[in-house]
């Protein structure tokens, strides 16, 4: 027993669930509104945001790249959908999620045409985004049209009255991402670039659009990201996803 005890808590991620552990029993019995519906529902709503960026993230870190532009492309994605709210909605999202992959397809050709390192790649591309919301916006927050039920739902609805919508967006993404990670080609492809770019090369891969694609589903998630916060919220604001990239990125580094 005491061997299996050092080797469990040998590993960083043992030591980090027991703390886990630790905090969550202490914060249930200091807390009453800790374990309630309510407050565990609202946890899930809000790292659903987050996780669903963190996806979005990981096929870009598998790599051996970064994005650093993604907690912009949230806020740009949150602006133009508050501005397009009052419209149709299968519209709105469209343009919302194209712009989030076009911000990404930007990312992804300077990195492999122009051969610019991704950090200062997306710093660059994160400062411009960021940049662009600002002067749609004028530094102040756009309120969605009150109409606009889809997206408010989108952002604060329930399924089966107990499971929120984004909670939900987020399990269905991430069984999508697994599966293709998993079993398809071009997830095993994503493992071989970030494995050894040279070999995968030497395999036949097409490296430079295994990486383009990555950088365009992690924008495209980001936007979907966006779009939610935004219909929580009930607003589209520039500041928006700020440090998120930070979040996000340096738990998946961690992880990786």
């Amino acid at each position: 027993m005491e061997k299996v005890l050092k080797t469990f808590f040998a590993r960083s991620e043992s030591v980090l669930l027991c703390m886990l552990a630790i905090f969550f029993i202490f914060s249930s019995f200091t807390y009453e509104t800790f374990l309630t519906v309510e407050n565990i529902t609202n946890v899930f709503r809000q790292i659903s945001m987050y996780g669903l960026v963190a996806i979005g993230m990981t096929f870009v870190i598998i790599t051996a790249g970064i994005d650093l532009s993604v907690g912009s492309t949230v806020a740009l994605a949150g602006v133009t959908a508050a501005f397009l709210s009052g419209g149709n909605f299968l519209f709105m999202l469209l343009v919302t999620l194209l712009i989030g992959c076009v911000c990404g397809l930007v990312n992804g050709l300077i990195i492999t045409r122009l051969r610019i390192i991704p950090i200062i790649t997306t710093l660059a591309t994160m400062m411009g985004i960021r940049g662009i919301a600002y002067i749609l916006t004028g530094i102040r927050s756009i309120t969605i049209d009150r109409e606009a039920h889809a997206l408010i739902f989108l952002g604060r609805g329930y399924i089966f009255s107990f499971l929120p919508v984004p909670a939900a967006i987020f399990i269905f993404v991430v069984i999508v991402a697994t599966i293709v990670s998993k079993k398809t080609s071009f997830g095993r492809s994503v493992y071989a670039v970030g494995g050894n770019e040279p070999a995968a090369r030497m395999m036949g891969i097409n490296v430079k659009r295994v990486k383009l694609l990555c950088y365009v589903i992690s924008g495209g998630l980001s936007a979907l990201a966006g779009t939610i916060l935004a219909g929580r919220l009930g607003a589209g604001q520039a500041v928006a996803g700020e440090g998120w990239e930070i979040t996000v990125g340096t738990t998946l580094q961690y992880r990786t």
